[in-house]
């Protein structure tokens, strides 16, 4: 989604949801497509995959004024059977270069075709980059729905009676020798309803080799449920 957002494509089996660190479209009119296998889908810091692997992939289309628009897709089983999760996205991105500050505003919607379910979230993200020393970039998600199933504080569908939530995310990202990047990020996400809150983090080292880009993750959340920490192995090719 968003390549997530190119949430970062590197880890978007881990991160995916573009709830990690996000990356920047490029300032020119472009298409792009993406790939990925993961030996498991995290989102948030719970498997959305049921422990399966998972295959991804997405297009993106970004314009030098920065809009970008995107479609991004991935095998999944939310607790409800196994589906297809489609992510539709629109947004606005600027780097301030002389600052190295960039922006990053937009709106998402995360569609389960073969259960009739949804969610839509409008985020915000601000990164700023250390130069050498490493990238930071903090983000606010907003979920615009009102009627979502609720499984063990982890949503899983749309219809139930748990009201709107707020997820926010902090995420480091640093250019190692060797071309190796070492990125770790850490989630806190609210509900409105008696559901508990729900923390997440991740830790990644990824690098390129021989034109693809090689993840190892570990993840984990104190969700009440069996469904976190992991490692999880991604291959992920740009297109």
């Amino acid at each position: 989604m968003m390549n997530k957002k190119k949430v970062a494509i590197l880890i978007s089996g881990v991160m995916a949801g573009i709830g990690g660190l996000v990356t920047m479209p490029a300032a020119q009119a472009d298409v792009s497509a993406n790939v990925a296998l993961t030996t498991h889908y995290i989102f948030r810091g719970q498997d959305f995959s049921n422990r399966a692997p998972a295959i991804q992939g997405g297009f993106d289309y970004s314009h030098e004024s920065g809009i970008y628009t995107g479609i991004w897709a991935s095998s999944s089983d939310t607790g409800v059977g196994e589906t297809i999760e489609t992510d539709y996205y629109i947004g606005y991105s600027r780097e301030f270069s002389e600052y190295g500050v960039g922006i990053d505003l937009g709106y998402v919607q995360y569609d389960y075709p073969h259960t009739g379910s949804d969610d839509n979230e409008i985020y915000g993200v601000v990164s700023y980059s250390f130069g050498e020393s490493g990238d930071l970039s903090a983000s606010l998600w907003l979920e615009l729905d009102d009627s979502t199933i609720m499984d063990e504080g982890k949503e899983v569908a749309n219809g139930g009676n748990a009201g709107t939530f707020v997820y926010m995310n902090l995420g480091y990202a640093l250019s190692l020798p060797n071309k190796f990047e070492l990125e770790i990020a850490t989630g806190y996400q609210t509900f409105d309803d008696d559901t508990d809150e729900v923390l997440d983090y991740v830790l990644s080292i990824a690098r390129p080799f021989a034109g693809v880009d090689l993840a190892l993750s570990y993840s984990d959340s104190d969700a009440e449920v069996d469904k976190s920490n992991f490692f999880t192995l991604t291959l992920a090719k740009s297109l």
